[in-house]
């Protein structure tokens, strides 16, 4: 049998050599990824016979490894002889891009609260009022869901809801989306904008929760922008892993009747509206300065 064929593309962070052309690099994530749902569906259908809280979090574990981690893995395993380097996992950042990423991140909760609450008051026309009805309880129940699996507000629960929801969920999501997905299509000769776009379209749709779309989107293009940019995965884990701690925590806070998050986002007062223009224009600035600084140090 004839060795592969080796296939050389340009990345953002130089020359890659993979073992198969793009659309078949493509057609085998496609194919793994379906393949590794189904294996997770039945698996997680066994657990969730009984869905205590503890069930809860083993499938959300068996969740992250099957559905993220096996597939994005396995793929650059697979279609190229250095997946670390498909991955962008094999390079660290500088302390500075670190602390630049996770400053971001907070500086970003103001108009990120703002978008939430504008994408929460969305209404359908009349004649699609099913399908708003739908989606509404889809929310619901997945907010419902969520809270369930966040358990009580004791500090062992927030630790634990941490580590899964925040650390495990983080870095899964992120060598998923934007280690594989996003850098397979950059690197098929897709524009790295539309790369970014596309893979935070898919990477909103997925968590099917359609009254946070476009925060989540808008989430998931910064984070393909800091891999994109730095050449380096981890600032974008890094930043995802804060935001969603930050939601747990944040939850946590409120379910214990301290600071009510829902009513601040919903804040529309002109004060309101100033401080996300502000958080926006900060954020963007604090964007530009990570792209500029070159934050990617090799390991």
């Amino acid at each position: 049998m004839s060795a592969l064929p080796r296939i050389s593309t340009s990345n953002e962070r130089g020359p890659l050599s993979f073992n198969i052309d793009e659309g078949r690099r493509l057609l085998f994530f496609i194919c793994v990824t379906a393949l590794c749902l189904v294996i997770a569906s039945v698996i997680i259908a066994i657990v969730l016979r009984d869905p205590t809280t503890p069930r809860l979090r083993i499938s959300t574990i068996i969740q992250d490894l099957m559905m993220f981690i096996v597939p994005a893995t396995a793929t650059a395993v697979i279609v190229t002889r250095r997946p670390a380097q498909l991955l962008l996992i094999d390079s660290r950042p500088t302390s500075m891009g670190v602390v630049l990423t996770v400053l971001a991140i907070l500086v970003m909760i103001p108009f990120m609260n703002q978008v939430v609450a504008w994408n929460e008051s969305l209404h359908l026309p009349e004649s699609m009022a099913g399908i708003e009805e739908w989606m509404r309880t889809a929310e619901e129940n997945a907010g419902a869901m969520t809270q369930k699996l966040i358990g009580t507000d004791s500090v062992g629960s927030i630790i634990i809801s941490v580590l899964i929801i925040g650390l495990l969920a983080g870095f899964s999501e992120e060598i998923f989306f934007r280690g594989a997905l996003q850098r397979l299509l950059s690197t098929a000769g897709m524009n790295i904008h539309v790369a970014v776009w596309l893979a935070a379209f898919i990477f909103s749709a997925v968590h099917m929760q359609f009254y946070g779309f476009v925060p989540r989107m808008l989430l998931g293009a910064m984070f393909g922008y800091l891999t994109a940019w730095s050449g380096c995965l981890w600032l974008a884990v890094i930043a995802h892993v804060t935001n969603n701690s930050l939601v747990i925590i944040a939850q946590a806070v409120s379910a214990s009747g301290g600071f009510d998050v829902n009513q601040v986002a919903a804040d529309h007062t002109p004060l309101s509206a100033a401080m996300a223009a502000a958080s926006l224009i900060a954020t963007l600035a604090i964007m530009t300065l990570i792209r500029k600084c070159g934050v990617e140090t090799r390991s």
